[in-house]
């Protein structure tokens, strides 16, 4: 029956937020290659679409239909009762942490997948596109657990899925502690450059947070660095330029209406910039987040921080982000997220107090790059002394911001067009 019902099913309505921009371009009718029971009623399957791409759905049946599990419907916290897998399956489980918990709740902010608070005490991630970058928060897990990185949600379990060609292990679901009484970057970094502009704060009591999570990042990429590194090539540097070519023209190509064409009247002053580079003071390569921003940083009541979601970038679907990368990608997201919290409070602010925002922005990403203390090799190799590496990275963050709008959230176009021209005045 489940197979027959895939047979005709169309993928974007059985993924998590159907409502939203994607762009997966492939037809009706799903083919059933592997599956695993949760309840009587839920299973996790594994699913191919008609251009070879594969999915993990947790689904219901629903009377003599099937569904999409959703909240509430007991999904999350059934996997915390899975057992041990016979040998012969292709499904695995690490387990840190085991606790039958009831209760789910929504997470309530906005994600590329869907995540589930259980209990109030644990979080479950479902990851729907697998492949085997998506088992690449758990050697960045590993890593942090090995240097006892305390500063993340202890995690509890990774179901694991090995595809029958290669034997990759593709993460499926991932299961840590929810952080309550906790705010992420959006909110509380939003929260400080208000206070600002209200009064309610100084220029420098209000981006004093900036030099508190440098030093959290710093930790964190001092255990990534002690679990694995190598120095680069110049074979890499040619990767990172295609890589950045291939991100500007889908961007360019993605990007609708003015925007665009705003967009657009940059591209010959970047590529000519672009083609000057010279890029001889190779870096070292380490593991990284992957995904930095200040949406993944926690802020508690107390005023402690957290790092969250090792998951990589949301729109990298490739094996690249199993690989060891510069530090300087991770900073150049974080450094371009600050710039993001303006955007986001001037758009609110109707575009008013310009100067005031401008110089917020540039006093939280220099009070981040003063602080920042993990040096690998001291000196010029130091990422921030990078200054070409990191502003290349820079832009390419913006290009995929334009892409995440396009695909996941086409409210978030306007962040990237506001943000563009900031780095345009660096070249």
């Amino acid at each position: 029956m489940l197979r027959e019902f895939l047979l005709s099913a169309d993928i974007e309505v059985l993924l998590p937020h159907p409502d939203r921009a994607r762009a997966t371009n492939s037809e009706p009718g799903l083919t059933l290659i592997d599956t695993f029971v949760l309840t009587p009623a839920i299973s996790v399957c594994i699913v191919k679409d008609s251009r070879g791409e594969i999915f993990s759905l947790p689904l219901i049946q629903d009377d003599e239909t099937f569904r999409r599990a959703v909240v509430g419907d007991g999904a999350a916290q059934a996997l915390l009762n899975v057992g041990e897998f016979e040998p012969s399956s292709r499904f695995s489980l690490r387990l840190w942490r085991s606790q039958p918990l009831v209760d789910e709740r929504a997470l309530g902010v906005d994600q590329t997948e869907e995540s589930i608070i259980i209990g109030e005490l644990a979080i479950a991630k479902w990851f729907s596109r697998i492949n085997p970058s998506a088992n690449s928060s758990l050697p960045r897990i590993d890593a942090l657990e090995k240097a006892k990185f305390s500063s993340m949600p202890s995690p509890w379990l990774a179901l694991e899925w090995r595809e029958p060609e290669t034997d990759i292990p593709m993460l499926v679901a991932y299961v840590s502690d929810y952080q309550q009484n906790t705010r992420d970057g959006w909110e509380w970094a939003v929260e400080e450059l208000e206070n600002y502009l209200d009064g309610k704060k100084s220029l420098d009591s209000s981006t004093e947070f900036a030099a508190e999570i440098a030093g959290l990042i710093s930790g964190m990429h001092s255990a990534f660095y002690s679990a694995s590194h190598r120095r680069a090539e110049h074979r890499d540097v040619e990767v990172w330029l295609r890589e950045f070519s291939g991100t500007l023209d889908l961007a360019l190509s993605s990007t609708p209406g003015d925007i665009g064409t705003r967009f657009g009247e940059f591209e010959s002053r970047i590529r000519n910039w672009v083609a000057g580079l010279d890029i001889s003071n190779l870096p070292e390569l380490t593991l990284i987040h992957g995904d930095l921003h200040v949406g993944q940083i926690l802020r508690s009541e107390t005023g402690s921080y957290s790092i969250i979601d090792f998951d990589g970038n949301p729109v990298e679907h490739n094996s690249s982000t199993l690989s060891l990368e510069p530090l300087a990608k991770d900073l150049a997201g974080l450094l371009q997220s600050l710039d993001h919290v303006g955007r986001v409070v001037a758009k609110r602010r109707d575009d008013k107090f310009q100067q005031e925002i401008s110089q917020w922005i540039n006093q939280t990403q220099e009070k981040f790059q003063n602080s920042y203390t993990f040096d690998i090799t001291k000196g010029d190799e130091d990422p921030f002394a990078q200054r070409d590496l990191l502003l290349l990275f820079q832009f390419q963050q913006e290009f995929r911001e334009f892409l995440y709008a396009k695909h996941h959230l086409p409210q978030w176009m306007y962040v990237p067009d506001a943000a563009l021209p900031a780095l345009i005045e660096r070249i």
